[in-house]
């Protein structure tokens, strides 16, 4: 039987505005950071293939750039019946912008090698997706700091997804899509089901960031406090401004006010919820986390998950022109109907900002139906999912 092949059109490409405002096309894009060589790891590629995992290679629509990701079949694969297949964006690799032939190794299979609770949980993102029998693929981005959006200096990253995607609908059977992603991964997620509605037919968002106007915010009150000597927080903020040719949000001039036009749109739980009607949406969120916090101890101003899911904020970062639009709460949104909006909040209270926050079996039953939604509390580093009753659903 030859592969089942499915295409998957676009609603709209909230992109396509941005790099002429910039005055570069897509396919000309130049990273700051260069173009480096082949982005292979031995080592890491050698425990993917002990858990069944294969390197497969693509290339770009836009500008042929080599590419790459993971493939993990499932425990029975069988070529001539259909198959969910679940697409894994990694987290920020790096800060450099640097183009790598071929892909940056993912994080999920280069924390296969680790002994404690992430390299647990990676590996278990297999064996979930196994025994449901999904094909799962973690893709190896073009570079570590894309945030999975076309971008002028940054590339055609939210295509290369769609590419990948696409890569793979046509070698294998598929039946239905699932998104999930880690921190940088899970704006990616955000945006790429916002912009393709109705293609997903659930997502995950782990230690998820959910409103990049705020997510820059938090990083420059770092550098002004007694955090200042941490590098990372100064660093996070040049990654953004290198994919936008080095420009950074703000009300100055028409560059920077298409910055603000492109965080909004990379921000859609907070500017489109719309765009995840009938959507379910697994998320996990953790109270140690001080990269993507959800905690007051750490960013009292916005709660990423919170105020997305449980609290209604108008707050917004003026100086960065941030539209002046409240959040709509996914919950408020399932109280008016059910049916249409569902997702399963898993609050971590110890987790730090790592894939371990998930129970990657908890997501994919949710997903199939057999877990219900609401919120959650559970244990960390080895989830227990509790019914957390103080909040609504």
């Amino acid at each position: 039987m030859s592969a089942h092949v499915t295409t998957h059109g676009p609603r709209y490409r909230r992109t396509a505005r941005w790099a002429s405002t910039i005055g570069l096309s897509l396919a000309l894009a130049v990273p700051l950071g260069g173009i480096g060589g082949a982005g292979a790891i031995p080592a890491s590629g050698s425990a993917a293939s002990a858990y069944g995992g294969s390197l497969v290679n693509y290339t770009s629509s836009v500008d042929a750039f080599p590419l790459s990701y993971y493939e993990f079949l499932p425990a029975g694969f069988n070529s001539t019946i259909a198959h969910p297949l679940v697409i894994y964006l990694h987290g920020q690799q790096d800060i450099s912008g640097v183009w790598v032939k071929g892909g940056i190794e993912s994080d999920l299979v280069q924390d296969f090698l680790l002994a404690g609770s992430d390299g647990v949980t990676a590996r278990a993102v297999v064996n979930a997706t196994s025994a449901a029998g999904m094909i799962l693929i973690a893709l190896n981005s073009r570079s570590g700091s894309g945030w999975y959006i076309d971008s002028p200096c940054g590339g055609p990253q939210q295509q290369d997804v769609m590419d990948a995607i696409h890569h793979e609908e046509s070698l294998r059977n598929v039946s239905k899509l699932y998104l999930f992603g880690m921190s940088m991964g899970t704006e990616g997620v955000q945006y790429t089901a916002s912009l393709h509605p109705g293609m997903f037919a659930g997502i995950g968002l782990v230690a998820p960031v959910t409103d990049l106007f705020e997510d820059i915010a938090y990083r420059a009150y770092l550098v002004r406090t007694a955090n200042a000597t941490d590098p990372w927080a100064w660093s996070s903020i040049q990654a953004k401004e290198y994919l936008f040719c080095g420009v950074g949000p703000g009300t100055a001039n028409a560059s920077e006010r298409a910055v603000d036009r492109m965080l909004t749109n990379m921000s859609p739980l907070r500017f489109d919820v719309n765009a995840f009607l009938n959507v379910p949406i697994y998320i996990t969120a953790g109270g140690g986390d001080d990269r993507a916090p959800d905690s007051v101890k750490y960013w009292p101003t916005w709660l990423n998950v919170n105020d997305t899911l449980i609290n209604r904020t108008c707050h917004r970062v003026i100086a960065y022109g941030e539209p002046n639009v409240c959040s709509v709460p996914l919950g408020h949104l399932h109280m008016r109907s059910p049916t249409k909006w569902t997702f399963r909040f898993v609050y971590e209270l110890h987790a730090g900002h790592d894939i371990s926050q998930l129970d990657p079996s908890d997501m994919v039953a949710f997903w199939e139906g057999a877990n219900p939604g609401g919120y959650y509390i559970g244990g960390y580093p080895f989830t227990t999912i509790t019914t957390n009753t103080r909040l609504p659903y």
